[in-house]
Order: structure tokens, then C-alpha cells, then sequence
């Protein structure tokens, strides 16, 4: 069976470095293993020349087979991979030679490979441009906006994302430098692993607040408050200095602008939708609203956007407003989702429900908050039987699972019992969290919902409130030690 194969010499590039393709190459033909490793980021097209990719492939292959790279080893390897006549010519196996003798120090050897990859990177920018407009040439105006931003956007931000993890995915040894690792925990403390929602107690349940590279989801049946919840938690994170996007499903600027000004000022945001507040609530806007500049809280009504279209607009969001550290990933900031659903008919099919397609998108969210290493707070809708109503698989690619539900007539006679007037009228309780221990079996987070005023109250826990309403038993010390006789 003939195997052999085919490699057209590449045109001249601009974008290339012959010297230094050699200067590489030579280096891990007389130093071996221990040269490629630490650029181990290094592919065939980070070479231009043919007989150089030819002869990287050979070396690439000998060295992770074990092998020394000598020269019948890198000829023979040439005639296994289907190179065969290739590089078997005189003028190439004299070229093959002079490498093993060409001036090259170890230490050089990084330098040689980042030079390289840099110049990979403008070539393969070109080619992405040259892709973006060949794309373009297709469009002929009908198209919405977003789809011709994320035609552009999406192939350029993969580009940017392939650099930025081309050398970070490497096996790391669990082990190691644990006393350095503790100590640098130890000198740099904090008092939790995510974003803090605000609310202490539903932190801790789901084990340190939202974290990044994760996605919590609060489900909810319809009306009972989901917004509201996600506005005060965004307003929780801004008050740190932490921007906040609200992807919202629903609301457009305006309302939910509104629902803010009522939460912070305690006015009736009916009332203050229509303008007809009093000379006081003025006064508390006027006194309260420069605090406002300060929170970095962003809203972007993505109704009728494809969901492609609305992972586009986020990563937008964080290039332009958030940024990266020296790491290359996103600085803090919270990604809110209000709330993942069918955004459009796009996708369904009859091969192709809207549940798959339900899944499909919470994969993806999950997908980006890691590769950009965000939290994300989602919302999603409870069927009637109180269950994620769109599909299990949701809870596959989710941190921590939260339901926010309306207490029954009975719940909230316990707590007038208990002494507390009004009741409590909502209940949060952690039900799935990959790293916290939730709550007891049947307790949950006491919450006041004030519809009126976009706002909620935190109580204290079920059980706490039920500690605090029993009376303390004290024993009668003069029956210690005595029989009780049964009659």
C-alpha cells in the first residue's frame, strides 16, 4: 500500500525566518528531548520551508517514540510517515547533516521557537482576515447586525484564544511544590473562592460564592422574582468594584433601570416608571444617584439574538470593558444570563428538539465561562412538577443548582408563629453544588420579596429561625441520678 505523501512547497512567505527555522530544528536534532520540550507549543506550520516540516514531523515523532534523532533514525522515520524520496535526495541529506554542526546554545532555544510562533501568528492572522472577507463578500445586506459582527468576530477571538492557550494545556505534576503552593495561599488569603452573591449563607452553601469557570443556575417558576434576584446579586458584585453584564431575555434598558432606581431609592417602581414620585423620593434619587456612577453594571437586551450571536456580545463585553491579566484570562467580573432559553426558532429541526438544543447552549455557556474563566449566573424556568423545565441536560455542565420558590401558606404560618411579621414569602434552596455542602435536609434560605420596590431581604436560614423560637429547656438538676418509675 502506497502511503506516501504529497506536500506541495509553499509559495514564498513574507512572514517567515529561514535562519532561525534552522537554528531550531538543529537544536533538537543535538540536544534532543530536553530542547523540546519547554516548546513543545511548536507545530509543523510554525516551519514554512517543506524539507524543514518534513524533517520536524521526522524529529517530532523519533523524540516522542524515545528514539534519538540521528540521522538513518530521521531517514528511516521519513520513510514510515510517508515521506519517502522526500528528503532522501543528496543536497537534502547534506542539509540534514550541516544542522547536526550548525552553532547553536541550548539556551537560545526559546527564543528560536517564540520568534517562530510569532511570525505563525501574522501569517494565520492573514489567513483569518482573508476568511472574514471572503464571508462578507457573501452577505447582501438582509442579515441581521450581530450575525455579520460574529462572522468577523468569532474566527478572529478563536485566533486569540488558540494563542493564549497554545502552550498552557501540559500535564502538571499534582504534587509538587506543595509547601509553596500553601504558603502562597497563606500570604495572599481571601475569604472565598468565587464572587460573593451578597447573601453569606447561600455563599457558603454552594461553596464560595459564584465561581469562575462555572455556571450557577437559579430556577424559578414564572413571576416569582428571578430578575430581581439577579439585579440585587449585580448589585452586590458592582458595590466590590466588579463589572457585571446582565444578558437579559426579557427586560429592555429602561425597565430594568427603573426596577434599579426603586431597589436602591425604596420607591414604587410603577410609580416611578410613570414619573409621579414625591418631593422626598426626588430627594433620595438626587442623594443617592451619584453613587450610581461608581457601579459598573451593563445591560444588553438580547431577545430574538441568536445564541451564537449572544456569546459574540459577551466576549465583546470583556475585550472592550472587562479585559485580560498576564495570564490571559479575563479580569473578575460576572456574566448574569436572564434567562437561558429558545431565543429564537433557530436549530430546530425534526431531528432537532428544543430541549437538545436547550443543552447544547448550556454546554456552550459553560464552554466559555472556562475558556475565558468567568462565573456565570443563569436562570432558567421550573416546569409544574418543579423541575428544570428545559432539559437534564442542563445540570450536566452546572456548578451549583439553586431553586427560588414562593413559600406555601404553612411556611409562612411558621414564621408569624415564630414571631416574624410579615413572613417570609420566598424561599432559596441549594439543591446540586459540585463543591459546597448545600443545607440540612429541608431547610433553605428565608427570603422577603418586595415586589413593589424590585427588592429582597435576606433571613436567616429555616433551622435558625427555628432555634431562635424554641425556648431553652432547663433541666431539673434534682431528678439527676434518680430512677423514673414507668406506671
Amino acid at each position: 500500500m502506497n502511503n506516501k505523501k504529497n506536500i506541495e512547497r509553499p509559495s514564498p512567505i513574507k512572514h517567515s525566518d529561514l535562519a532561525f527555522e534552522r537554528a531550531l530544528l538543529s537544536s533538537f536534532l543535538q540536544f534532543g528531548l530536553e530542547s523540546y520540550i519547554d516548546v513543545d507549543f511548536v507545530t509543523m506550520e510554525t516551519f514554512t520551508d517543506q524539507t524543514n516540516q518534513i524533517l520536524f514531523e521526522c524529529i517530532q515523532a523519533t523524540m516522542i517514540e524515545g528514539g534519538k534523532p540521528d540521522l538513518s533514525t530521521i531517514l528511516s522515520k521519513s520513510v514510515a510517515m510517508g515521506f519517502e524520496g522526500l528528503i532522501s535526495k543528496d543536497d537534502e541529506i547534506a542539509y540534514i547533516r550541516a544542522l547536526y554542526n550548525f552553532p547553536v546554545h541550548k539556551d537560545n532555544v526559546a527564543h528560536y521557537a517564540t520568534k517562530l510562533t510569532k511570525l505563525k501568528i501574522i501569517r494565520d492572522g492573514g489567513r483569518v482576515l482573508e476568511a472574514c472577507h471572503s464571508r462578507l463578500n457573501e452577505f447582501n445586506g438582509d442579515e441581521d447586525i450581530g450575525d455579520i459582527i460574529t462572522s468577523l468576530e468569532g474566527p478572529i477571538s478563536e485566533l486569540v484564544a488558540q494563542v493564549y492557550n497554545s502552550s498552557n494545556n501540559k500535564p502538571e505534576l499534582l504534587t509538587k511544590d506543595t509547601l509553596e503552593y500553601v504558603n502562597t495561599l497563606v500570604e495572599n488569603p481571601h475569604e472565598m473562592m468565587g464572587l460573593s452573591t451578597g447573601m453569606e449563607t447561600l455563599d457558603k452553601s454552594i461553596g464560595g460564592g459564584l465561581r469562575k469557570g462555572g455556571v450557577t443556575i437559579i430556577s424559578a417558576r414564572y413571576k416569582v422574582g428571578k430578575s430581581t434576584v439577579g439585579l440585587q446579586i449585580a448589585a452586590n458584585v458592582a458595590v466590590t468594584d466588579v463589572p457585571v453584564l446582565i444578558l437579559d431575555t426579557e427586560m429592555d434598558y429602561n425597565s430594568q433601570k427603573n426596577r434599579f432606581i426603586a431597589n436602591h431609592c425604596n420607591i414604587d417602581v410603577n410609580r416611578l416608571s410613570t414619573g409621579k414620585i414625591s418631593h422626598d423620593e426626588y430627594y433620595r434619587v438626587e442623594q443617592t444617584a451619584a453613587k450610581f456612577d461608581s457601579l459598573k453594571i451593563f445591560h444588553l437586551n438580547v431577545s430574538g439574538c441568536s445564541f451564537d450571536t449572544i456569546l459574540s456580545m459577551a466576549r465583546q463585553w470583556i475585550y472592550r470593558e472587562v479585559g485580560f491579566g498576564n495570564d490571559g484570562k479575563a479580569k473578575d467580573c460576572l456574566v448574569i444570563y436572564d434567562y437561558l432559553k429558545m431565543t429564537s426558532g433557530e436549530g430546530l429541526s425534526d431531528f432537532m428538539k428544543e430541549n437538545q438544543i436547550m443543552g447544547f447552549q448550556m454546554a456552550g455557556l459553560h464552554n466559555f465561562c472556562v475558556k475565558y474563566m468567568v462565573p456565570c449566573l443563569s436562570f432558567v424556568q421550573l416546569s409544574r412538577t418543579m423541575e428544570i423545565a428545559q432539559s437534564d441536560r442542563i445540570g450536566w455542565n452546572l456548578t451549583s443548582h439553586v431553586k427560588f420558590e414562593e413559600k406555601s401558606p404553612e411556611e409562612q404560618a411558621d414564621d408569624v408563629a415564630a414571631g416574624i411579621t410579615p413572613p417570609y414569602n420566598r424561599k432559596l434552596t441549594p439543591e446540586d453544588c459540585r463543591f459546597g455542602p448545600k443545607l440540612d435536609p429541608g431547610d433553605y434560605i428565608n427570603v422577603r420579596m418586595k415586589g413593589e420596590f424590585a427588592k429582597i431581604e435576606i433571613g436567616p436560614t429555616r433551622n435558625e429561625l427555628f432555634r431562635k423560637s424554641q425556648p431553652i429547656k432547663v433541666p431539673d438538676i434534682g431528678s439527676v441520678g434518680t430512677d423514673s418509675k414507668v406506671t
